[in-house]
């Protein structure tokens, strides 16, 4: 009886934190900006299956400890999409509070804005990275 419990209760968490989890990244648009910005409204279903499929097999590592060895060939693009979506997430949630035109403004920077923007993406996947790798 009391690992049934523990079984309810673990994946009623699963469920409130995956729940929150897709609250915050469609609150904030991450989203929405990814599909606006590549132009592929018609594929949104498709970033639906990604979005789910990215979240099972991101997980499927944590849940089975006899999961087969993490090689180089599974970090190095698992290295490259956990730091595109941490930069992406960090990026969007700074612009929804509007942080990157306020500081902007107040260090008086007006040009290669994008640059600043790409290096702070660099910077979050080469950061992600390293926590693996190392």
């Amino acid at each position: 009886m009391s690992v049934l419990l523990l079984i309810i209760i673990g994946i009623s968490g699963g469920f409130a934190v995956a729940g929150g989890l897709f609250a915050l990244l469609t609150k904030v648009g991450v989203i929405t900006r990814f599909i606006s910005a590549t132009k592929t409204e018609s594929q949104t279903g498709l970033y639906q299956m990604l979005i789910v499929a990215g979240a099972v097999l991101g997980n499927a590592p944590i849940l089975f400890s006899s999961f087969p060895e993490l090689n180089v060939v599974f970090l190095i693009p698992s290295g490259l999409f956990t730091g595109v979506f941490t930069g992406a997430l960090s990026l969007a949630l700074a612009e929804t509070i509007d942080v990157l035109p306020v500081v902007f403004r107040k260090i008086a920077i007006n040009s290669k804005i994008e640059w600043i923007i790409l290096s702070f993406a660099l910077g979050k996947m080469t950061g992600s990275l390293y926590q693996m790798l190392r």
